[in-house]
């Protein structure tokens, strides 16, 4: 029953814009799928969905007292401040994204312009503004790049995936969402962390600290207190990920082992694309070049050293996610605190490649929680995070996965497009 009800929440989370009527209001939607059967009822979903229904009906409230009134009673009237958001955190696998795309599609869109986006996307845009303002010359302040993204996408914005790693999202976060607070915006968020853990032993956390003041002021936090990651008991293919562990074994052994990954990798890829001949294929994203040495027709074959221990961000690995409908990966290897800037780049990739709907096959040293070794016990954000990765990567082997349409990244998401060119 549980994974009956995984794979309908699956299902009505790629689709809930038709199975969701605007202006109905989130509880009483999730209780109507609930009765349908379409979803079962989570007491931690629902006390979440709860705290949404708040600000659904604080956003309508509020759109309803910014009506015109005359102009004598506007002399005197005190505009309403919005209402607080919602910043929702939990475990991963335990529906924070299901819940908050409810409420999105129930909020009508003609009572308030919205924008639902991943985190990752919305700071790729974010750079990708300051960048363009830079090049033309013209002064590039967040709060001008704030100012842009109010009057183009509205007041109210869903990010899903709120995470800061980076020092220069860290730096440009406080003035950022300052500005569109002050500008009126209202947001609602899902992360799998507490406010006060954001960019934990990050450098100059110091200087992130009034970002966390601003939050917490400016969203009501709320925890789903879920200990389950549902996504596990999905049903699981292993055909997609086979764990080649070398350790303890004999040189000539492990080399035997890590070519048998490869000629299964190799017959994967053979059958993919029909036996057709590879060839290399240049991605240009933001003015850098990605090379996909070995592709066809929207599969490409990769090892992790090309993806993950070359300088690449956020911008490259949308563009592999846009060009690419399934890519396979050689070698992933095992991590520790000395590979951090290697777990770092491939944590983003497996959120851009789960968030697009991205097929993985892979060969990994270890299984997806065995993947970050247990000898710290620092509490390094991008340690953190792997449990997320992990789970993802588990998930992506599950045939309910596999079954997903292909979400490539459109436009809306990828601030500059791509261009790609054969090299045959």
């Amino acid at each position: 029953p549980t994974e009956m009800w995984w794979v309908a929440v699956r299902f009505c989370s790629s689709s809930l814009s038709k199975r969701v009527q605007p202006g109905v209001s989130p509880l009483n939607t999730y209780q109507k799928l609930a009765n349908e059967g379409v979803i079962k009822h989570e007491p931690n979903q629902f006390r979440s969905v709860q705290q949404l229904d708040r600000v659904y009906h604080d956003i309508l409230t509020h759109t309803e007292n910014k009506q015109p009134t005359s102009y004598f009673r506007s002399l005197f009237s005190t505009p309403t401040p919005p209402p607080r958001g919602l910043y929702l955190h939990g475990g991963v696998g335990c529906g924070k994204t299901f819940v908050m795309d409810i409420f999105f599609h129930c909020v009508p869109s003609n009572l308030i312009r919205k924008r639902r986006t991943h985190f990752h996307s919305f700071m790729l845009e974010v750079h990708a503004r300051l960048h363009q303002l830079r090049r033309s010359g013209e002064r590039a302040t967040v709060e001008r790049v704030a100012d842009e993204i109010i009057a183009q996408d509205g007041q109210l914005f869903c990010f899903d995936e709120f995470n800061v790693t980076d020092i220069g999202d860290a730096l440009i976060l406080r003035g950022l969402l300052g500005r569109m607070w002050d500008q009126g915006a209202i947001l609602v968020t899902t992360s799998n962390r507490r406010p006060r853990d954001l960019y934990y032993n990050g450098i100059q956390r110091e200087l992130f600290i009034p970002c966390i003041d601003m939050i917490e002021k400016r969203c009501v936090v709320h925890d789903m207190q879920s200990t389950v990651d549902l996504r596990l008991q999905m049903t699981i293919d292993t055909t997609t990920y086979r764990v080649i562990d070398c350790s303890g074994l004999h040189p000539d052994e492990a080399l035997a082992l890590r070519l048998e990954g490869n000629k299964w990798l190799d017959l994967i890829f053979d059958r993919l694309v029909k036996y057709r001949k590879p060839h290399q294929v240049t991605l240009v994203t933001q003015g850098r070049e990605v090379v996909i040495p070995k592709a066809v027709d929207g599969v490409a074959d990769l090892s992790f050293s090309e993806l993950c221990m070359q300088p690449r961000g956020a911008a490259d690995f949308l563009a592999i996610a846009g060009a690419f409908h399934s890519v396979i990966i050689r070698d992933i290897p095992l991590f520790s605190l000395e590979r951090l800037s290697e777990l770092r780049r491939f944590i983003t990739l497996i959120d851009v490649f789960y968030d697009h709907k991205v097929k993985l096959i892979c060969t990994a040293e270890k299984g997806p929680f065995d993947l970050v070794t247990k000898d710290s016990e620092s509490r390094h954000d991008e340690l953190f995070a792997f449990n997320r990765t992990a789970s993802r990567l588990q998930d992506m082997q599950s045939k309910e996965y596999q079954a997903l349409a292909y979400n490539p990244p459109s436009s809306f998401s990828t601030p500059q497009s791509s261009r790609v060119s054969v090299n045959n």
